[in-house]
């Protein structure tokens, strides 16, 4: 998730593995949040308190290396609920 002064973050969540597809939901709530560094896709630590009341980008990492990798991650949809705001 990028803000609006430019720093990003990623979650602590997963929805973890399945052999099947899944449904899974996130509650913004219960989401611990941590530093991402953007060009390298790295969790740099933990983000205390980050506002997040305003938010320009939406994303999806799995912070897994690609290329040549038997790791992956397939995502067929990503929903987000909110207000847009005027700027």
């Amino acid at each position: 998730m990028k803000l609006a002064n430019g720093n990003w973050l990623v979650s602590d969540l997963s929805a973890g593995s399945s052999r099947d597809w899944q449904i899974t939901e996130f509650n913004i709530q219960d989401i611990v949040w941590h530093n991402l560094d953007a060009n390298r896709i790295t969790e740099t630590g933990v983000a205390n308190d980050p506002d997040i009341s305003n938010v320009e980008e939406i994303g999806f990492t799995d912070l897994v290396p690609g290329g040549r990798s038997r790791a992956s991650s397939r995502l067929d949809w990503i929903e987000v609920y909110g207000r847009p705001i005027i700027r």
